[in-house]
């Protein structure tokens, strides 16, 4: 092949998956108001969801761990890694100066974060609790789109035959 012969294709994948979708999520990392609805399929599983930052990720998770009731020598155990990640994420967004650009965050996106999310299967009944928020590695997505996909309802005739 010549020099010329990538020109016009794609963006070669990454080892870290989809570069389009790192790309979406690291525009929601870095510009956490921007929360596109989002429908993600993983391994015959169908996600849909908000998209969600990594920093609000962290924040849902730790609420969810503080609302637990969890025995004292468990407690200290499901509270670290989320306070960690918390700190982290808080300190990188208060430093003006760790502050990364869209192009450094597209290197570091390896996992999308969805929030109010619905999953389903051909053969299985969703599940809308949503709650906490679901979390993947981008590079597990066989498919995604900018669309919130919904389950068929059960005992509903496909429309298409």
């Amino acid at each position: 092949m010549g020099p010329d012969a990538t020109r016009g294709r794609e963006r070669p994948e990454s080892p870290g998956g989809d570069y389009h979708l790192r790309w979406l999520v690291a525009l929601v990392n870095v510009e956490p108001s921007v929360k596109p609805r989002i429908s993600l399929s993983v391994g015959g599983v169908i996600y849909s969801g908000t998209l969600i930052s990594r920093r609000e990720y962290a924040h849902r998770m730790r609420a969810e761990v503080d609302r637990m009731d969890l025995p004292p020598h468990l407690d200290e155990l499901w509270r670290e890694p989320f306070g960690t990640m918390v700190r982290s994420e808080d300190d990188a967004a208060s430093d003006q100066t760790r502050r990364l650009d869209l192009t450094d965050e597209i290197d570091r996106a390896s996992h999308v974060h969805l929030a109010d999310f619905t999953a389903w299967q051909a053969d299985w009944p969703s599940f809308t609790d949503g709650q906490p928020p679901w979390r993947g590695q981008i590079e597990k997505v066989d498919g995604w789109t900018l669309a919130d996909i919904k389950p068929p309802r059960l005992g509903e005739e496909n429309p298409r035959g």
